[in-house]
């Protein structure tokens, strides 16, 4: 399990924990990706349990054949 570059860097700089590295790192590159293209700076301070929940959310996404990054929209505009 890696972090693609734009999250381990993240990571490296203090703005998100080690332990929610951890937890990213268990989504796939096309995943993580995802999830930067849609979060950006968002995931900044990213918790472990907001890590946990991207890992269900893309769990959710895969079984349901749904794109990661568009699914991550859809839930970005049901809580705005």
């Amino acid at each position: 399990m890696t972090l693609i570059p734009e999250l381990q860097q993240l990571v490296s700089n203090g703005k998100a924990r080690n332990t929610a590295g951890e937890q990213l790192a268990h989504l796939t590159k096309d995943e993580q990706q995802a999830l930067v293209s849609v979060k950006g700076e968002a995931l900044e301070n990213t918790t472990v349990q907001e890590a946990k929940d991207y890992r269900k959310e893309a769990s959710t996404a895969s079984q349901t054949n749904i794109d990661f990054a568009e699914y991550l929209k859809k839930l970005e505009k049901k809580t705005s």
